[in-house]
């Protein structure tokens, strides 16, 4: 009775999604809370007693408030996931990152000629009732901040069993549009049922130059930034791993490869899709619930069709590592394209919290679905919104398969 008392006294709510807009905090901007539980009916209502649930705050820095850059930011202050119910039978909480970003939008066209959208004097569009969609998803709802919005969708099969059992999964979509002159970048954050995190935006709305089809002339690169902190229950408490795939060259056989990153100091490192590398964010402290127990964690995979380099010398890692503390002495909010002075220093990451950042990029090349029927009337055409990012993988963060109960 205890446990069920616990989990009672610990969830309640009266709607899928719950907002609190917290007061007393630093300018700029205000700080708002979504609380969001799974599974999810069709009427947008949660079971008494969910399996999972998302406890995420965020808040919008308004332009010139902040040391990323001019532009407005969304970040997302912390993100906490409920894996289920500990043994006392009350709510499983870890805080899984801190301040996420999306930091610079860097954007590079094939004559040289360059642009960063997150320096400019950008601004987030204003959502509206317009922006729901009208079929496909369980809620949907936007935020009162009046630029975030929150959907709740079906996510597919998340896993199926030898004996053809099967389970859908859920996820809580949060996103918003930033404003940058002739382009609107629309950034999302999905949130999975069983503590995925992805992070996507996508590029649309008009080109920047018109060019005959066939020529390629008007090739661009948007390179997207985002910084963010790994918490896991005790941020210092953390190792970061470079894992990589190891090819036997003499036979179809392969080793796994454990790294430092960086060897343990600061600075970048470059994905190698020959070797499937990723990132492992790893607790040296909280263990999960697993018989033995193992250390929990999180994996980064990159999503990405190609990656930029060029002769911007923070193009030529994919991932940077430094201490929140900066050389100078700054722990403020940094700009990403300064990474460089960060980690100059190569100081030991090891017993320290880290700051990540991360880019993706994606390929624009023109073509006629990107422009209007008359041939390239900006008013008529918009470019179609193509997308990149990554995702976050839970490593050991469960003591068993995720929402898999047995028959």
């Amino acid at each position: 009775m205890r446990a069920w008392a616990a989990r009672l006294r610990a969830i309640a709510w009266f709607s899928t999604i719950v907002l609190v807009a917290f007061v007393g905090l630093p300018a700029p901007g205000h700080a708002f809370e979504i609380v969001q539980y799974f599974p999810v009916s069709s009427t947008g209502v949660p079971p008494p007693f969910p399996d999972t649930g998302w406890r995420i705050r965020y808040g919008i820095l308004n332009s010139l408030t902040h040391g990323y850059g001019n532009a407005a930011i969304w970040e997302i202050q912390s993100v906490e996931f409920m894996r289920g119910y500990n043994a006392a039978g009350d709510p499983d909480w870890i805080t899984v990152l801190r301040n996420l970003a999306l930091v610079e939008m860097y954007v590079s066209y094939h004559d040289g000629y360059e642009i960063w959208d997150m320096q400019g004097l950008s601004g987030f569009v204003q959502a509206s009732g317009a922006l729901l969609p009208s079929a496909g998803v369980v809620a949907a709802s936007v935020q009162p901040d009046g630029v975030v919005i929150a959907e709740v969708a079906d996510d597919h099969v998340r896993w199926m069993s030898i004996a053809d059992q099967a389970r859908r999964g859920q996820r809580l979509d949060l996103w918003a549009t930033l404003s940058a002159a002739n382009y609107r970048y629309i950034m999302r954050y999905s949130f999975l049922d069983d503590g995925t995190i992805q992070a996507r935006v996508a590029g649309t709305s008009q080109n920047l130059r018109s060019v005959p089809v066939g020529d390629d002339t008007g090739m661009h690169v948007h390179q997207g930034a985002w910084r963010m902190q790994f918490d896991l229950g005790a941020p210092a408490a953390n190792e970061i791993h470079v894992v990589e795939r190891i090819a036997d060259p003499d036979s179809a056989g392969a080793s796994l490869q454990h790294r430092p990153f960086n060897n343990g100091l600061e600075g970048g490192e470059a994905w190698n899709p020959e070797l499937f590398t990723s990132l492992m964010v790893e607790s040296t402290l909280i263990d999960d619930r697993h018989t033995p127990p193992h250390k929990i964690g999180y994996s980064m995979m990159p999503l990405r069709g190609g990656a930029l380099r060029n002769f911007r010398k923070y193009t030529q890692k994919d991932v940077w590592a430094a201490l929140l503390t900066a050389p100078n002495g700054s722990t403020d909010r940094l700009r990403y394209m300064d990474v460089l002075n960060y980690v100059e220093q190569a100081r030991p990451l090891a017993g320290q919290p880290v700051a990540l950042w991360v880019s993706a990029a994606l390929l624009h090349v023109p073509r006629t679905e990107d422009f209007g029927a008359d041939g390239y009337n900006a008013s008529q055409g918009v470019a179609l919104a193509m997308w990149t990012g990554f995702d976050l993988m839970p490593h050991n963060l469960w003591d068993k398969t995720p929402l898999y109960q047995l028959p």
